[in-house]
């Protein structure tokens, strides 16, 4: 098995790195730390952000407890984090998005 690096040091925009630390589809949080540590590592001069919310599972946009149903392999997942965590990741993201654009672009 080998493992495949998106080569993220090409990116030329700025970027929102967002996750939610009880992200139950994958560990979006090492992931978003990981884009990150690689642009450090590169010296990407880009501007970026990131945010990881305690308590918020995979579907910070979209603030629903449990889970969803995948229509295509016809189950449901379970998305994680509380129904509190996922509130505030969600209000706390689009403010921070609105701010990210206003202010990086």
């Amino acid at each position: 098995k080998t493992s495949r690096i998106i080569p993220v040091e090409k990116i030329a925009c700025p970027v929102l790195l967002l996750a939610g630390e009880d992200d139950l589809i994958w560990p979006s949080a090492r992931y978003v730390l990981d884009v990150q540590k690689r642009l450090d590592e590169h010296r990407s001069p880009i501007a970026r952000k990131v945010l990881i919310y305690p308590n918020a599972g995979h579907g910070i946009l979209a603030p629903y407890p449990g889970g969803i149903y995948h229509p295509q392999g016809k189950f449901w997942c379970a998305l994680g984090g509380s129904l509190d965590g996922n509130n505030a990741a969600y209000e706390s993201s689009w403010f921070e998005l609105i701010q990210f654009i206003t202010f990086s672009l």
